[in-house]
């Protein structure tokens, strides 16, 4: 047994060498020109009596960065020439890279192929060396083109290749150390610091758990700003609901400063009103207006853009589009206030999160993967790259859009409704409990959509998709660069304009809705019947014609790969096959797209993004908002799993003797862990959310005397029979949101002697170390 553990050991302390010793690289990549120059005899045979050829020429490569690229169409000409600009392609000498040409004849209603597609190998090019050729199109058709190759150096900055920080965090770093020194002083007197050596890094991290962990976070912070805590952090890591709260935190006001109270005040107004009105037909117009224009501009789009709509107009309100991740810059380019940091996931399609997913980080100046040692500038993200290089710049995207790639919710959300709703007539339990969280008349704006706009969208999307890209491996991977809104067809180019069809069936649904407004809270038992059917009726046709929403890829937010075509140093002496893929990940540096998802798919606690190195984190104030089957369930799920993670990457993390602490101590609202033995391990507050001490004390110290008070206090949480505290539940009242962010202030300031403990103990372990 001993032989067999060490074995093990051994393995994962070499798994965990192996994963650090990564790093990915820029490589040379070759620029295929093509020069389109002129056409002859374009024809249809007998249907040129009837309509002159208006010829355009397709190109595509599939292996290549940019797909596709097309000529203009030069109308009502037999023998066209063209003057466009040649036309580039960035190409992997290493990949099997071919050419396809097919030439077309545009018209109103579908466009014809001319004779078949030309392949042309082009890794036989010379470099340097322009090769005209003249290509044929059925028995007449010719087009002249010239194409050259020439290499692209790797030597070029578009990417950051080290695990090093950036130079922009290095500097608030230094600027946040002498907040915190002056900060620590203050608060703990001859106690702290002496000097700024001894200074040590405090970050406070934020679980997922919906609204229930947003709502938990903005206590958490405003309790800590209360105590006057909040000048000696230098991170404020969240996770999904926590990251929703922790971006409004950063965006609620203008200039350097946070403001806890009102981040707290405006949290709480806004999550009073639930999701539903956010899908009125007008609404849904313009979401999908601005869904379709991204995915027309060569972004891959998902249900993840429409879930970043509802949660930015939920949090946001009319900030939404004006919103951005890099405008938090401003506030912690001097050192003011901790540098937030926000997590997703790589995944990889049907493959489980917790058996295989992959970290990114996002902060103001950078987003990126530790793992391969790669990062990008905030306003970069989306931007498609290859073999390193910026191949074309999107604008940044929008702050609403990151917070539903943080907080896959809404996916999970829509996924058990379709689930519950199936059955609607069947189960009479699952509609009570669903009726419970969203009564029947809160349902309007979802019913007044009658014709399901942004399903019959991501229908038509899908479709268009793997018409587009039938030659593409891998569908859900292959990109739609040109020409969206076209899907081949058979030799013919099938015209539908996704945007403008949709917005006008659309149209008639807002003017529908608008009627319906005015006959509110005249409804006969007819009329709802009516339209509890029709609610029904949408639910079997999302089922039946998106089955695609039981799959990742389509719920993940979408995003160009900026790790394609890259080099990877530290894994190319393995050769374990699939193992190899699977660890390294070198498959991910083919793909197209990355499919992020919420980080609480692995676990529910942001962790990683502390324990690099370089950050050298000495205490981590850790608030856990999962969810719980019941109040009596030990909640130590998600620090063990981080606890897991940390020792086969190699990183410093404390024992985590949670049952030996629960055994002895029963319920407490914060548990210590440390390790002892090592003063470089960070040391570990879990505040978990527990009702306990709060039941009978208003403030710490003041006990609750008149019933009021007792009942205000006197709540269950994950045991709740009406579910007001469910990941799920996506309205809370006043008073439910004040009972909760009592509940978690009051947890956190009763645990300030403790907080500033550890944090004279890290002062500590600083001067013990420099001795």
């Amino acid at each position: 047994m001993i032989l067999k553990n060490e074995i093990q050991g051994n393995k994962v302390q070499e798994t965990a060498a192996l994963v650090q010793s990564l790093q990915a690289s820029p490589r040379s990549c070759i620029a295929v020109k093509i020069d389109v120059l002129r056409a002859r005899n374009v024809t249809q045979g007998w249907y040129d009596w009837i309509d002159t050829p208006d010829p355009y020429l397709m190109m595509r490569i599939p292996s290549s960065a940019e797909i596709v690229k097309r000529t203009k169409c030069v109308s009502n000409n037999k023998n066209p020439e063209w003057k466009d600009e040649p036309f580039v392609f960035h190409i992997d000498p290493e990949e099997n890279n071919v050419l396809e040409l097919t030439l077309w004849d545009e018209d109103y209603n579908a466009d014809d192929q001319i004779g078949s597609a030309v392949c042309l190998p082009l890794n036989s090019l010379q470099l340097r060396k322009p090769e005209r050729r003249t290509l044929k199109f059925g028995e007449y058709s010719e087009v002249d083109i010239i194409l050259e190759a020439s290499t692209v150096s790797g030597e070029y900055a578009d990417l950051r290749y080290s695990s090093e920080l950036c130079d922009e965090e290095k500097e608030f770093r230094e600027k946040r150390k002498a907040i915190v020194f002056e900060a620590m002083k203050r608060l703990l007197g001859e106690q702290g610091p002496q000097n700024m050596d001894e200074v040590p890094t405090i970050a406070v991290l934020g679980s997922g758990g919906g609204f229930r962990a947003t709502t938990g976070f903005s206590a958490a912070c405003r309790a800590l700003d209360e105590m006057d805590l909040l000048d000696s952090i230098t991170y404020l890591t969240g996770l999904s609901g926590s990251a929703w709260g922790l971006s409004l935190l950063y965006s609620q006001t203008a200039g350097e400063k946070i403001d806890s109270m009102e981040t707290q005040k405006n949290v709480r107004e806004q999550l009073q009103w639930g999701p539903m009105w956010l899908l009125t037909p007008r609404r849904v117009m313009q979401y999908v207006r601005d869904i379709t224009e991204k995915w027309k501009k060569g972004q891959p789009v998902s249900l993840t853009d429409f879930y970043g709509h509802c949660v930015g107009e939920s949090l946001l309100g009319p900030k939404k589009n004006s919103v951005k991740l890099s405008d938090q810059q401003g506030k912690v380019a001097n050192g003011a206030v901790p540098m937030p940091i926000y997590t997703a996931l790589n995944s990889k399609r049907d493959v489980s999160a917790q058996s295989y997913a992959e970290w990114v980080e996002f902060t103001p100046y950078e987003i990126g993967m530790d793992k391969y040692g790669t990062f990008m500038k905030t306003e970069l993200f989306g931007s498609k790259f290859f073999c390193g290089k910026l191949i074309e710049k999107f604008p940044e995207s929008p702050l609403y859009y990151l917070q539903g790639i943080w907080g896959s919710f809404y996916a999970i959300l829509l996924q058990r409704v379709l689930n519950q709703e199936k059955q609607i007539n069947t189960e009479q339990d699952n509609e009570k409990h669903l009726l419970a969280i969203y009564p029947l008349d809160s349902l309007q704006g979802v019913i007044s959509v009658r014709r399901v706009t942004l399903c019959l969208f991501l229908t038509e999307r899908q479709f268009l998709s793997e018409k587009n890209n039938k030659n593409d491996d891998d569908d859900d991977d292959s990109d739609d660069d040109v020409d969206k809104g076209v899907g081949d067809v058979g030799g013919k180019r099938n015209k539908i304009d996704v945007g403008s069809s949709l917005i006008a069936k659309l149209q008639k649904d807002v003017e529908a809705d608008e009627e319906l407004h005015k006959l509110e809270g005249k409804a006969t038992k007819n009329q709802k019947k009516e339209k509890k059917e029709f609610r029904r009726k949408v639910i079997d046709y999302v089922l039946e014609k998106l089955p695609g929403l039981q799959t990742r890829s389509k719920r993940a937010g979408l995003v160009h790969n900026f790790l394609r075509g890259l080099g990877l140093n530290g894994a190319k002496e393995y050769t374990d096959g699939a193992a190899t893929q699977c660890l390294f990940g070198k498959d991910n540096l083919k793909r197209k797209r990355m499919e992020l998802i919420d980080a609480g798919l692995m676990f529910n606690s942001p962790y990683p993004p502390l324990l690099r190195k370089q950050r050298s984190v000495d205490l981590i104030l850790s608030f856990d908002f999962s969810a719980r089957e019941s109040d009596e369930e030990r909640p130590f799920k998600n620090i063990k799993l981080a606890e897991d993670w940390a020792k086969r990457n190699g990183l410093l993390f404390p024992p985590i003797d949670a049952d030996e602490q629960f055994d002895r101590d029963g319920w407490k609202e914060c548990y210590v862990f440390k390790d002892p033995t090592n003063p470089e391990c960070p040391i570990i507050l879990h505040f978990v959310l527990v009702n306990k001490t709060y039941r009978d004390f208003v403030r710490p110290g003041v006990p609750r005397t008149t019933k009021e008070e007792q009942k205000a206090g006197d709540f269950p949480i994950f045991n709740d029979p009406n579910k007001r505290f469910s990941t799920f539940n996506l309205k809370y009242s006043h008073d439910i949101f004040d009972r909760l962010s009592g509940l978690v202030e009051f947890n956190t300031a009763i645990n300030e002697q403790l907080i500033k403990d550890a944090m004279v103990e890290c002062v500590q372990r600083k001067q013990t170390l420099i001795q």
